[in-house]
């Protein structure tokens, strides 16, 4: 069975995030000063069993949509510059994870995706009284890391001429056409990245990602953090196929806690790293930044 594809906009991180930086040693609800939407309309989703989607300035031009999302999907959204990758963000409230919203933001043209990300954090400081901070904790991780000592790709790995970062930007100014939305059955766009979940088989497709995307990605479906060590620069189309784990984590924003996965004609994650991308999940312990939920609430409709 092909699974469905559920494509989430890149130009603004989901678990293709940036690689993970340096940040300041607590975060408290977003000052007024900071970049904030023109109009937000929060609501609780009428369809609370379907897709979760997040759209962006790359897609929607000056508005900002979630769909059906939970507020885990949308704090992973706010701080995936900084906190990128599965298991990065703990604690919070447990109908953070099941609860759905529907989100629809207006902003300014040519808002950049920093500042995107800023709104989306006073938003939910805002609405949801969001409440968070950062710490280091030693985590069991997977670096990624070349398979071959000659560092030959798999055949589902190609480098890309493409700049992705450049065209988000010139999307994000106006200067560029818009992201298209996927054709049906068809291969991702320039830089758009698909994740699909169904009958027990997972798919990772791109149409540009660099490393950290990828590790990020990877990341949800291994239930932990993967951390990019392959020294590999630019974008890369990437199409991998696999068997989803029992303890994975879905790619858009819900934990597979209690679900059974019957099993698949299909190979394992880290079998399918090796064979399709040419690379290696090798298992490791780091010190990595965290972000705690200290506290949040239901925000009311409006």
């Amino acid at each position: 069975m092909v699974p469905q594809r559920r494509f989430v906009s890149t130009a603004f991180a989901l678990a293709v995030g940036c690689s993970a930086g340096a940040t300041a040693a607590l975060f408290a609800q977003d000052s007024p000063s900071k970049p904030a939407f023109e109009v937000v309309s929060v609501k609780r989703s009428p369809r609370p069993n379907g897709p979760m989607m997040i759209l962006t300035g790359a897609v929607e031009g000056d508005r900002w949509r979630s769909t059906n999302s939970t507020l885990r999907l949308l704090i992973r959204q706010a701080y995936s510059a900084d906190y990128p990758l599965e298991g990065q963000i703990v604690g919070g409230p447990s109908w953070m994870e099941t609860d759905r919203f529907d989100i629809l933001a207006n902003m300014a043209p040519g808002t950049t995706s920093t500042d995107m990300q800023a709104m989306v954090r006073s938003l939910l400081a805002d609405r949801f009284k969001l409440r968070v901070h950062r710490e280091m904790r030693e985590l069991p991780v997977y670096a990624l890391v070349p398979a071959r000592p000659d560092g030959r790709l798999g055949p589902q790995l190609k480098h890309l001429s493409v700049d992705c970062d450049a065209l988000r930007a010139a999307q994000l100014k106006g200067e560029a056409p818009p992201m298209p939305r996927p054709a049906a059955g068809g291969p991702p766009p320039d830089c758009f990245t698909g994740i699909g979940l169904a009958g027990g088989v997972s798919t990772i497709e791109s149409g540009g990602m660099n490393m950290a995307n990828l590790a990020s990605s990877l990341s949800s479906a291994a239930g932990r953090p993967v951390l990019d060590r392959t020294g590999l620069k630019g974008f890369f189309a990437v199409n991998l196929t696999f068997a989803t784990e029992p303890n994975a984590v879905s790619a858009l924003g819900g934990p597979q806690r209690g679900v059974s996965i019957a099993p698949v004609d299909a190979p394992s994650l880290t079998r399918a790293v090796v064979d399709q991308l040419g690379l290696r999940l090798e298992t490791r312990r780091e010190q990595t930044a965290v972000l705690v939920i200290d506290g949040a609430e239901p925000p009311t409709d409006n």
